[in-house]
């Protein structure tokens, strides 16, 4: 699915018109912060072999993400009702 995802983010990168750069960008942000929340409990879980002593910063490249995607559907609704 990771992999679909990111194909998807990069065929419609190419696209210069309208909300749709805009939005695959938030898209591609989000998806970054979600794969470098992913890698750093990957680290502290798998490789230290220990939990990380305060997860309050693997939580918060969680909810960083979300502003992203949130932010890139607020953008395409908004754009959508206003008409091309």
């Amino acid at each position: 699915m990771l992999i679909v995802t990111i194909l998807a983010v990069r065929e419609n990168f190419r696209f210069g018109r309208g909300i749709l750069p805009l939005f695959w960008k938030l898209m591609a942000a989000g998806l970054f912060r979600c794969c470098f929340r992913k890698a750093y409990w990957f680290y502290y879980d798998s490789l230290k072999v220990y939990s990380s002593p305060s997860p309050v910063i693997g939580d918060t490249l969680f909810l960083l993400a979300h502003v992203f995607f949130l932010s890139a559907f607020c953008f395409a609704a908004a754009f959508s009702r206003r008409g091309p």
